[in-house]
């Protein structure tokens, strides 16, 4: 069923959704076409990506093929491929940030989780609970059955290495698609998206680190402690809310130094 979509009579709910996906994808290009990745190479890490996104909502790998309408025979291709490439490096950070959601919804066993998230094994659901426990993110309780939760408290983690960091914008993007999903299809005024254009100097660039840092987070900070507060509250939404700032056509300016068109 499609969602309740407000189009124009001059754009149809089909028309609507390729021009969003073709937007989203944009940036992935344009830093592929920046590095010379070329378009053979950018429609497999495509079909990885949509591979990926399909088996991590499907129960099974005959499932996820019928859904991708391949053969089994090619499911498993693409999961190898994918997980050689990508999942298993990203799984120290990713899949610990996906049961840290999970677990602020219900306190949960490991075996629980890994029925949960049918696309990893026990295992890997192990070792990320204890890469939470080891940053104090989840407690656990329990003797018999023990069960784990998180810990209250905004998440603004440093990025020290490039997994991290690509987990991170795994996760910028996530909230990006979110956003564009409740703005475009959804109608939902939740969703809140701007992009702001300005002038700075070196001396304000500093200033806008220390509003973040010293202004802004604290700000969040105190607002979730307040909505943790109120309990098992119906009112209370969980939100994400991702910032960034760059130059201007900073990927332009790089690699076209003399500004040529």
């Amino acid at each position: 069923m499609e969602p309740n979509t407000p189009t124009t009579d001059d754009l149809t709910h089909h028309e609507l959704v390729r021009r969003v996906v073709h937007a989203l994808l944009g940036p992935a290009v344009r830093m592929g076409v920046a590095h010379g990745v070329p378009l053979k190479e950018l429609a497999r890490l495509l079909e990885s990506a949509h591979f990926a996104h399909v088996r991590q909502q499907s129960a099974t790998l005959r499932d996820t093929a019928r859904k991708l309408g391949i053969s089994e025979r090619s499911a498993e291709r693409l999961s190898q491929q994918a997980r050689e490439a990508f999942v298993l490096p990203e799984l120290k950070h990713h899949l610990p940030r996906r049961i840290e959601f999970i677990l602020a919804a219900a306190p949960m066993s490991v075996a629980r989780l890994q029925q949960v998230l049918s696309d990893v094994s026990e295992s890997e659901v192990q070792e990320a609970v204890d890469e939470l426990k080891r940053q104090g993110r989840v407690t656990e309780s329990g003797d018999r059955t023990v069960t784990y939760t998180t810990t209250s408290g905004v998440r603004s983690l440093p990025r020290d290495g490039w997994i991290a960091r690509v987990g991170g914008l795994t996760s910028f993007a996530e909230n990006l698609a979110n956003a564009a999903w409740g703005r475009f299809f959804a109608n939902d005024p939740r969703s809140f998206a701007r992009t702001l254009s300005f002038r700075l100097t070196p001396a304000q660039l500093a200033e806008l680190n220390r509003w973040y840092s010293e202004v802004m987070l604290p700000q969040i900070v105190a607002w979730n402690e307040a909505a943790e507060a109120a309990g098992d509250n119906d009112d209370v939404q969980p939100m994400q809310l991702s910032l960034c700032w760059a130059p201007y056509e900073a990927m332009a300016s790089t690699n076209n130094p003399k500004g040529e068109r």
